[in-house]
């Protein structure tokens, strides 16, 4: 972080790739950022707090009994969440500095946690999808 701070944008990859400094308070993509601090803290900090004992209680329970891939994606969703509930209880915020740009399109700024908790998610999506048996038209 102490890099990235007062320092202008680096872009990598011929633009596509943007690394700079953004300290967010709210969400993915600055989500929530404009709620009191109290709601914020219930929500960002109680209730995933919560949601993340929750899942990995999940993954611990059934570690083997449901396919590895949907373990993978709550692993992941875990990590990433773990890592930007550490950043709000160290600093009161998250500290977000990657950015995709291609032409007129540009993600919002991001990290890796919430690189990993989406990819995560599309994982254990797509796992589930797998296994959920399909109707048979009669």
């Amino acid at each position: 972080m102490a890099r990235l701070s007062g320092r202008p944008a680096i872009e990598l990859l011929g633009g596509l790739l943007r690394v700079a400094l953004v300290e967010n308070v709210g969400a993915f993509l600055s989500l929530g950022e404009r709620l009191p601090e109290p709601v914020r803290f219930i929500v960002f900090v109680v209730l995933v707090g919560v949601g993340l004992l929750a899942a990995s209680v999940w993954l611990l329970r059934g570690a083997g009994s449901r396919p590895f891939a949907q373990s993978v994606g709550v692993a992941l969703i875990l990590g990433g969440g773990l890592g930007n509930l550490i950043d709000r209880l160290s600093r009161g915020r998250v500290v977000d500095f990657l950015q995709l740009r291609t032409g007129a399109l540009h993600t919002g700024v991001f990290n890796l946690g919430d690189f990993a908790i989406v990819a995560g998610v599309l994982i254990w999506a797509r796992a589930r999808r797998r296994i959920e048996p399909k109707e048979e038209k009669s």
